[in-house]
């Protein structure tokens, strides 16, 4: 009996599970200046870390973002979906990441259309 309601269980919330699970299609650090030298960015920050369904960023207003939903749109185009919380506050942002090559990274707003341009830090 106990077996078959926790098999009811993940059947019922494993499509829930696996949107808390998404990845997103970049990882490691990110620099917010492209036009200081990636070393020199890495250093002195503001950056953004990519790890896993996790999101840090150093230069905004919120420290973390847990990623909910992600969408491939084009080649190199996803949608995203992120939640955050700060304190009392929670919320969801969406924005679409466009990977521009391997060591260049474009996130705008949906709302706003506000343009973040990120260097891989080496």
């Amino acid at each position: 009996m106990i077996m078959i309601r926790l098999l009811v269980t993940l059947l019922a919330f494993g499509p829930i599970a696996s949107a808390w699970a998404a990845a997103y299609p970049v990882t490691g650090k990110w620099a917010y200046d492209p036009s200081a030298s990636p070393e020199q960015a890495c250093r002195n920050g503001p950056f953004m870390e990519f790890d896993g369904d996790r999101r840090f960023d150093s230069g905004g207003n919120v420290p973390d973002y847990r990623n909910l939903t992600i969408s491939r749109t084009g080649p190199s185009l996803y949608r995203v979906t992120d939640l955050f919380f700060t304190g009392p506050i929670r919320g969801k942002v969406t924005y679409t990441l466009h990977l521009v090559d391997a060591d260049h990274v474009e996130m705008r707003s949906t709302l706003g259309g506000k343009l973040i341009r990120l260097r891989r830090c080496v």
